[in-house]
């Protein structure tokens, strides 16, 4: 076998080591899917908090994650919203109040359930947003608003009552420019600090009465953004330029603390405490910590991490963790010593873009991407490393038979092998004049390189490749393939699907769903049976080897672009978007029944990439999102209480006449104030739209009506919350029945 040795390269690891501690799976939050990298998750954290060794974090795409251990491990909690989360208090280690905008809910049972605290009657909009919040016990809390009005609880959130507002702010109505609140604090049942920024600075604020009445204890040049007390009578604040201050008293005076000279100057957003001695906190850039182990006469800033921190905390004296961007996590054993280290917990994002993801089998992942870079996992998606290979160019696909011998091809049509799991690379000589678009080998020995126009196929491991001379292959424009788990091959392209039982040596014509047809996506799960997905957004199956093909008609929608099924039974469909949402996110819908019904599953703020799905065997599934996010179920992506969702209309069909159809549904179990999304398609139009959107009432149904003037598919979604799994309908048909007359017109 002659080839070219191009490098020697080491590579890293398959299995990616990784940098610290982390959790084996967290949750994305809003479905059964899991972080494979970024771990412990890539989404930005935003505030960490903690009670004991118990801590939580919040951030963007309505993320919390929660620790037991200090740190060391986190798990994804569900919370039911997709807002960003920017506010955070743990109550104690059962108790956690998160909330950001309108937003506000809590928990009692360390994440499992949440409830709304309303302070306002919508989530989505209201006069005043949420600034800050705190909860000195268990049932008393206040709220700051963003116009400085103070709102208090005293029992756990169930009401408030309103209580003065922050004098300078606009609810006060002042005459020159109003303040701007920042944070609230309190030391017991009615002790309480509050900061403003302004126009002439920042002020400090203390209530000894529960926030009936307001006093100005300190004002300073800079705005002012957080304050903390670790006992009643020390305190920190922070703001502007590097501003500390500290009272010693109980918050009667402030005194400012010096910054080393050497911190460029940055604005402090956040400061948590220890103990009276022992604070730190983030700044505005994210780019460093300020920390004080003395009671603030001397405040040194300290690199954490490569990645931005937004937050930082402590799990006890010894022991802190900063969180941040792309949801950097890293934490310190040793924070009470004079010069304590900081390590990443969980791995880093994998560094570059990959483009499509592949799955040899349920543990043997790989992703191809920029500049050579190849992803690869061979523990099931859920550590990865990066292989370099020997090449400048974008990698377009990748093939590993085991965890050893591996293919790939890159963007200038060169591909190449590995023998030691990516350590060197030897490059093969396919013979082609143009630049295929897929490399597969069903074993170590045969290598097929297809497209752009027809197949090139070695059996010698790509030592040589000859042209297959089979007529259906010879000029088919191909640009992808599908294989079997019993070893049948499927190439197929914008109008060509072809099949092959002997590794690629001969193939022969499929015959497609519609006379002239123009794939996006074939997937067969054996010889016979297979699901096509067309450039329509319609969804095909046949059990016959294409003889016949059946529409699946409840997709519920006309957007899929990628498909990937594991059995007859059960697949996915990647989608942009699901009901009225105005933004792309990474959804699918899942089937567990062979496309009778579907169901939706969330998984990331950034949609899949056009080929980043991959479902090996049944109940698990690969993803790619944006450039580098990647994510795996082995649970079919499902996550709670299994839901049943039903349609019904009245009446079922409409004569010549345009008619409006009562529909009727439920959701068992019940989740009252669920939104399902209702969809619809005629006959005559191979678009969906929706519908309506109707709430879901404390016993389990909803209604909603449409106007029908032709046939009409309709099927009913929901996404499922933090404690349900979604559910989809069956395909509700309205049928347009047209009678003749006597006379036979």
């Amino acid at each position: 076998m002659k080839r070219l040795l191009l490098a020697a390269a080491a590579a890293l690891p398959i299995a990616a080591a990784l940098m610290g501690p982390a959790s084996a799976e967290t949750t994305v939050g809003h479905s059964g899917w899991n972080w494979g990298s970024p771990q412990p998750q890539g989404h930005t954290l935003h505030a960490v908090e903690f009670a004991g060794a118990r801590g939580y974090a919040v951030g963007e795409f309505g993320t919390l994650v929660r620790t037991d251990d200090g740190g060391a491990t986190w798990r994804g909690i569900p919370t039911g919203t997709t807002f960003d989360l920017t506010k955070l208090r743990a109550v104690d280690s059962n108790s956690v109040v998160i909330g950001s905008g309108c937003l506000l809910r809590r928990s009692d049972d360390g994440g499992a359930s949440f409830r709304r605290l309303l302070f306002t009657s919508s989530e989505t909009s209201c006069p005043a947003t949420i600034t800050s919040f705190h909860f000195p016990n268990s049932q008393t809390g206040y709220l700051l608003l963003s116009d400085g009005t103070v709102v208090q609880t005293g029992n756990g959130g169930a009401s408030f009552s309103g209580r003065q507002a922050l004098p300078g702010t606009h609810a006060t109505r002042p005459t020159g420019s109003p303040a701007t609140p920042s944070d609230i604090f309190f030391t017991d049942a009615t002790t309480g600090f509050a900061l403003t920024s302004g126009p002439d600075g920042g002020k400090i604020y203390r209530t000894s009465d529960g926030g009936n009445t307001w006093f100005k204890q300190a004002t300073v040049d800079q705005g002012l953004s957080s304050v903390f007390f670790p006992e009643p009578m020390t305190g920190y604040a922070v703001g502007g330029a590097n501003t500390v201050l500290k009272t010693t008293d109980g918050g009667m005076t402030w005194e400012p603390q010096p910054v080393a000279e050497d911190v460029p100057v940055d604005g402090l957003t956040t400061v948590r405490c220890a103990t009276a001695a022992s604070c730190l906190m983030s700044t505005a850039s994210g780019d460093r910590l300020l920390r004080t182990t003395d009671g603030g006469t001397t405040i040194t800033a300290i690199n954490a991490s490569a990645r931005k921190l937004f937050g930082a905390s402590f799990a006890s004296p010894s022991t802190a963790v900063g969180v941040g961007e792309r949801g950097a996590t890293v934490r310190s054993s040793d924070a009470d010593t004079s010069d304590p280290s900081f390590a990443p917990v969980g791995s880093e994002p994998l560094e570059g873009s990959f483009s499509r993801m592949r799955a040899s089998s349920d543990a043997v992942v790989h992703a191809p991407g920029e500049n050579g870079r190849l992803g690869l996992s061979t523990d099931g998606g859920r550590h990865w490393s990066v292989v370099h290979v020997p090449t400048p160019d974008n990698l377009v696909d990748s093939w590993f038979v085991d965890p050893t011998h591996g293919f790939v091809l890159d963007a200038g049509g060169r591909a190449q092998r590995t023998d030691d799991g990516g350590a060197s690379w030897a490059l093969l000589d396919s013979g082609a004049s143009d630049k295929p678009n897929a490399i597969f080998a069903p074993d170590a020995s045969t290598v097929l390189v297809i497209g752009p126009v027809g197949i090139r196929r070695s059996q010698d491991g790509g030592g040589s490749f000859d042209v297959v001379d089979s007529k259906p292959a010879r000029s088919a424009t191909l640009t992808d393939y599908d294989r079997t788990s019993g070893g049948v091959l499927f190439a197929y392209g914008p109008r060509a699907l072809i099949v092959s039982t002997t590794l690629g040596a001969t193939w022969k014509a499929v015959k497609g769903p519609v006379k002239h047809p123009r794939y996006q996506r074939v997937d067969f799960v054996s010889e016979t049976v297979g699901f096509a997905l067309t450039a329509d957004g319609q969804v095909w199956r046949t059990a016959n080897a294409g003889r016949k093909w059946t529409k699946l008609s409840s997709t519920g929608t006309d957007r899929a672009y990628d498909l990937a099924f594991a059995s007859a039974t059960d697949g996915y469909l990647p989608i942009r978007s699901f009901g009225r949402a105005t933004k792309d996110a990474g959804w699918v819908m899942h089937t567990s029944d062979g496309g009778v019904t579907w169901r939706p599953q969330l998984l990331d703020n950034l949609p899949l990439a056009s080929r980043g799905l991959a479902s090996p065997v049944a109940g698990t599934a690969f993803g790619l999102a944006g450039p580098n996010d990647l994510l795996y179920t082995n649970t079919g992506g499902d996550r709670g209480t299994d839901t049943t969702l039903t349609l019904a209309a009245q009446p079922r069909s409409i004569g010549r006449k345009a008619r409006t159809v009562k529909l009727t549904g439920r959701l068992a179990p019940a989740a009252a104030g669920a939104t399902v999304v209702i969809s619809a398609r005629p006959e005559s139009d191979s678009s969906w739209r929706v519908v309506d959107t109707p709430k879901v009432s404390s016993s389990g149904t909803f209604t909603s009506s449409i106007r029908v003037r032709a046939t009409t598919d309709v099927v009913a979604q929901w996404s499922g919350d933090a404690a349900h799994d979604g559910d989809g309908s069956k395909t509700l048909v309205i049928k347009r029945v047209v009678k003749k007359s006597r006379s036979g017109r």
